[in-house]
């Protein structure tokens, strides 16, 4: 499992979450754990279930670089997004 490859590669804990526990999670709570390593610069991975949805390579590892909240021209909260990479190729999605 990745979380194995970034204790060796970092010397720090790790955190994996599974896909039962991200689906338990609300919308603001992986939010938060994905804002939260943008902010501390920890590095993040995601994968792909099969069939993937949303364009996604299925069964397919990823890079998360770092989330984003933009706000609304009001200064509301805006979209939230996630910019990945896929570290296999750049043929889609770089």
């Amino acid at each position: 499992m990745g979380v194995n490859a970034l204790k060796v590669l970092t010397g720090k804990p790790c955190t994996s979450y599974g896909d039962k526990e991200v689906k338990a999670m609300t919308d603001d709570e992986l939010w938060g754990h994905i804002m939260e390593g943008t902010t501390n610069n920890w590095p993040m991975s995601s994968g792909t279930p099969y069939p993937a949805k949303n364009y996604l390579m299925p069964s397919h590892g990823y890079s998360v670089l770092r989330g984003l909240q933009l706000k609304e021209p009001n200064g509301s909260d805006g979209p939230r997004l996630i910019q990945m990479m896929n570290p296999h190729g750049n043929s889609r999605y770089n």
